[in-house]
């Protein structure tokens, strides 16, 4: 075997273990809701990089939100070197796209704290997160841009660099559609940017999608929201 090659199957082999290590707790499917995880997008580029994806999807109905919709919720920690300057949900089609009601940040919001807009990103609310990375200092997040694409349907966020070790503040979008899981990019302002859900060992995020089910997913999230507030009280 030629020095080359086997260079090339011990680079496969590091990426392959780097993606083990690292996989987040993320549940088999995000429906039904309220559903939270913590998905690893990784890099092609640099073996060992990666950027870390907290997220809840709930129901908006007894919240500040607006009720009837479902609320994608996002968190970046920035376990990279970089700073992660922008963050991109890309959604299945058209539809998908057309479910989006609203989007932006949350400014001063931590996921991981209970507050008016979604229940604590943790384990006593979720505990499929006993396992998530904790520990990083949260970063507000300024000159922050939301833009929606129907050329290539996707909600992607531009803003000032997170800084390496430090996690976001909550980036959301609203939508009338359930989840599935589809891919994310997160990037940083020295290109090629290299983390993504479709990179070795990385995850996928929650993303909406128009399915016949989509009333009844609405209707179980609802009822075990209630039910989550009910334990809460």
């Amino acid at each position: 075997m030629s020095r080359t090659c086997k260079a090339t199957i011990l680079c496969l082999c590091l990426a392959l273990c780097a993606g083990r290590s690292q996989a987040g707790p993320i549940p088999g499917s995000p429906s039904p809701v309220p559903s939270a995880g913590e998905s690893i997008l990784t890099s092609s580029f640099t073996v060992g990089s990666s950027v870390n994806i907290d997220w809840e999807v709930i129901p908006t109905t007894g919240t500040a939100f607006s009720p009837g919709l479902y609320a994608y919720l996002y968190q970046i920690e920035n376990t990279s070197l970089s700073g992660v300057d922008i963050y991109s949900v890309s959604l299945p089609n058209a539809g998908s796209f057309n479910s989006i009601v609203s989007a932006g940040v949350l400014g001063g919001d931590n996921l991981d704290t209970l507050t008016a807009n979604h229940p604590a990103h943790d384990a006593a609310t979720f505990p499929i997160l006993a396992t998530e990375q904790e520990g990083f200092a949260l970063q507000g997040l300024t000159s922050v841009n939301t833009s929606l694409d129907p050329n290539d349907d996707t909600v992607t966020w531009t803003f000032n660099p997170l800084a390496a070790g430090s996690q976001s503040t909550t980036l959301y979008f609203l939508s009338t559609e359930p989840p599935t899981y589809g891919n994310a990019t997160s990037q940083d302002h020295i290109p090629p940017s290299p983390w993504t859900s479709l990179g070795p060992g990385a995850q996928p995020v929650p993303v909406p999608v128009p399915e016949p089910a989509s009333i009844v997913f609405l209707a179980l999230g609802f009822v075990g929201f209630a039910a989550w507030r009910r334990v809460k009280n």
